[in-house]
């Protein structure tokens, strides 16, 4: 391995080390600082601040490492050959299949952003991509005829609303799972022809 390549591989586990880190701090409600991201990953602040100019700078890296996994899922199910029903299907069960790291940093940032700014990563996150596959389900007569942008935010309420409630109850995996076939039930009967 040359040594371009191996600063590569280093700089990927350092930061990779640090997102964990973030999340761990995230998941202690602990104060998320560059001093304590160094600290508890065991590197020195300088360390980190090679790679980050602030907490700003860090925590929009961590940010992109938890949403860029799942802007890529759902463009590819966006850009599959797949029904436009079949596509819906695959982002209802991705978003259940969503990991519980991803799931605890969702509901960090709900609690520490603001509406605009949540609103705005929803957009372009799902309400954007589910509106062209509500609108290709619209024409072949798969989903009711109900302006896609509308079906949109329904889908995105009744799915990631309910999902994301879950997350502040002690749930077993089978209330999870009941929770999963209930929405599932009601997705096919109003949305679904």
């Amino acid at each position: 391995m040359n040594l371009k390549k191996r600063k590569e591989v280093l700089d990927n586990l350092f930061k990779e080390r640090i997102v964990k880190t973030v999340i761990e701090l995230i998941r202690e409600n602990g104060c998320i600082t560059m001093e304590e991201a160094a600290k508890r990953s065991g590197v020195s602040k300088g360390s980190l601040y090679n790679y980050f100019d602030n907490k700003e700078s860090l925590m929009e890296y961590v940010h992109a490492e938890m949403v860029e996994p799942l802007e890529k899922r759902f463009r590819e199910i966006r850009e599959s050959s797949m029904r436009p029903s079949e596509k819906l299907m695959a982002v209802f069960e991705d978003i259940f299949d969503v990991n519980e790291e991803v799931c605890l940093y969702f509901r960090f940032l709900d609690s520490h952003r603001t509406v605009e700014e949540d609103a705005e990563d929803t957009h372009y996150l799902l309400l954007e991509p589910l509106s062209e596959i509500f609108e290709a389900g619209i024409k072949t007569g798969e989903f009711v005829n109900v302006d896609p942008y509308i079906l949109a935010n329904t889908f995105t309420g009744m799915v990631i609303g309910t999902f994301g409630s879950y997350g502040y109850r002690n749930i077993t995996d089978d209330g999870l799972k009941n929770a999963k076939e209930e929405m599932l039930k009601l997705v096919k009967r109003l949305i679904i022809t």
